[in-house]
């Protein structure tokens, strides 16, 4: 009998110590002892103690079971003969409810959880507490009927995604109360119906994200307290047509007009100083754009295939463009870059179809590659002297260009510099250049003759492929090597001279140089090469030039002797 009751006194401890009070039941733990939660409920309320020496508790649903319809959050709570006062809802506290209409929070609450109310579709009408000074993360996120909200001025912070997603919100007024750096990313992002938020004069930054998305916003007039528009504020603002900008503007950040797909004109202040990487990228149809005479800087792709873009003038100013600043915006025609830019980045204006002239100003000494990639109407370029550096494939596919004069102090020809320049017909190539790289001359079709300069020690890899004008090259003697397919489907090619200096040439040098008549070698003793050199060229029909002492040598080596006539120079 003693053995039972022991038993039975010792499954009772355990159930008073692991079990929670309820209403009206007694209260088996020590609020005192700061490692016991207590908790209770009213049946359609959890309510957690947050305070014992205040009686201060928390909210949120019960067991997961959402209210519906209107709530009311009560002040007070009495339990166990304590009058408890409700301060707190739960990170989470009503998420996911979605049939709660209307929301009445005491204003003895001081803390709202992050995400207290998310995806509460249905809430048309909740008011702020005046006990609160902070909305937490994602408080109001997804609740879709919300279509106005009063901040109080007791809110000094607005933390990240607050009001996202509330596509029913029209306009909202941030109070003085909130200081610009306590104001979190994307407050009002995918707000469908936003159509104006007001700032706070002290405010000089709009957030990061804060507009994201918003795609009932079709004009903003940016205040004139503000000088940074934040990275994406307005990113993807679908119906946004125009916006306009009071000076004191300075900086708008990365994307943060980025695909902005209707916007057809923006007014900068002549106050902006920099436009960073993406600003207006995508901007499909922006027509008029007006860069400040104080700009410094322009970044990566910052107007990135905007088509409808038709002039540009890059003001003295500007110090730094960043790569493709003005890539694939197929409807400029208009070009001004004004003497300060010392250096045009890769891509400055790659794709860039209707260009017709570009006059490059004598502040640049270099330029990158691709800048005027696929520029297919580009015809006339201006370069100056001061130029030292053109990178690979600057005017790569510009199908229109027919005569340029390269710089004095050059002295590279870049890897596919004129690569598929159909039209090109001469090219003014200084003493300083030394080196000619692989597919320098590829695809120019028109290119009838070339002047190679004393100094260039080999013909690169497919240099002058597919040449389809070049008739007569002269190698000079400074050349010690052609490289494969240097000359490679020179079709019309009927003139050839290699000089002394040369001991290697490599496969297919000359294949498919089928109208090839004339080949001078002033070689002593002849090169072993293989007999693809000539692919497809019918030696037969051609005259080899040689020394006279190396006539009959010529005569009986493996491919010279293919030729129909070797005689001596």
């Amino acid at each position: 009998m003693k053995k039972i009751s022991y038993i039975f006194l010792l499954l009772s401890v355990i159930y008073i110590s692991c079990s929670k009070p309820i209403v009206g039941g007694e209260d088996p733990a020590d609020p005192s002892d700061p490692g016991i939660v207590i908790t209770f409920d009213d049946g359609v309320l959890e309510y957690t103690v947050t305070n014992t020496t205040s009686n201060e508790i928390s909210v949120k649903k019960l067991n997961d079971s959402c209210p519906s319809g209107d709530l009311i959050i009560p002040e007070t709570v009495e339990y166990n003969d304590e009058t408890y006062t409700v301060t707190g809802i739960d990170a989470e506290g009503f998420y996911l409810c979605f049939e709660l209409t209307r929301v009445v929070i005491p204003d003895t609450v001081t803390t709202l959880g992050e995400s207290a109310f998310g995806e509460c579709t249905s809430i048309t009408n909740i008011n702020i507490p005046t006990g609160a000074t902070n909305l937490s993360e994602g408080l109001f996120a997804s609740c879709r009927s919300l279509q106005s909200i009063t901040i109080p001025t007791n809110i000094t912070s607005i933390d990240k995604a607050v009001f996202y997603d509330c596509s029913s919100l029209d306009n909202v007024t941030i109070p003085s109360s909130v200081a610009n750096e306590n104001m979190g990313t994307a407050v009002f992002g995918l707000c469908a119906s936003l159509t104006n938020v007001t700032f706070p004069d002290s405010f000089t930054t709009i957030p990061d994200e804060t507009f994201y998305n918003c795609n009932s916003l079709k004009q903003y007039a940016i205040p004139s307290n503000i000088k940074t528009i934040g990275e994406r504020a307005f990113y993807e603002c679908g119906v946004l047509e125009e916006i306009s900008a009071s000076e004191g503007l300075e900086d708008i950040q990365e994307n943060a007009f980025g695909s902005c797909i209707n916007l057809k004109s923006i007014a900068l202040p002549n106050s902006v100083v920099n436009i960073r990487t993406r600003a207006f990228q995508d901007c499909n149809v922006l027509e008029n754009l007006t860069l400040s005479n104080k700009l410094q800087s322009i970044g990566e792709e910052a107007f990135y295939n905007c088509f409808d873009l038709n002039s540009i003038r890059i003001p003295n100013t500007v110090a730094i463009i960043g790569k493709g600043a003005f890539k694939a915006c197929i409807g400029l025609e208009n070009v001004e870059i004004q003497n300060g830019i010392q250096s045009l980045p890769e891509e400055l204006f790659a794709g860039d179809e209707k260009i017709k002239s570009i006059i490059v100003p004598e502040s640049v000494v270099s330029i990158g590659n691709s800048a005027f990639y696929g520029c297919e109407e580009l015809k006339t370029v201006a370069l100056t002297n001061s130029i030292t550096t053109i990178g690979n494939s600057v005017f790569g596919a510009c199908a229109q260009l027919e005569n340029l004069t390269l710089p004095s102090g050059l002295t590279t020809i870049s890897n596919s510099l004129f690569y598929n320049c159909h039209s090109l017909q001469n090219v003014t190539i200084p003493t300083s250049v030394n080196t000619i790289e692989a597919n320098a001359f590829a695809g120019c079709y028109a290119l009838s003759a070339i002047d190679i300069p004393n100094g260039v020690t080999e013909i690169s890899q497919t240099t002058f492929w597919n040449c389809n004008s070049l008739t007569k090259v002269i190698i000079p003697e400074s050349v010690t090597t052609l490289k494969y397919r240097c000359f490679y489907q020179a079709n019309v090619l009927t003139d050839v001279t290699i000089p002394s200096s040369v001991t290697s040439i490599e496969d297919e040098a000359f294949g498919l140089c089928g109208s090839l008549k004339n080949m001078t070698v002033q070689i002593a003793s002849p090169l072993t090469i293989d007999e693809n050199v000539f692919e497809n060229v019918t030696l037969s029909n051609s005259i080899l030039k040689v020394p006279s002492s190396s006539v009959s040598t010529y005569q009986n080596t493996n491919v010279w002797k293919d030729f129909g006539t070797i005689t001596s120079l």
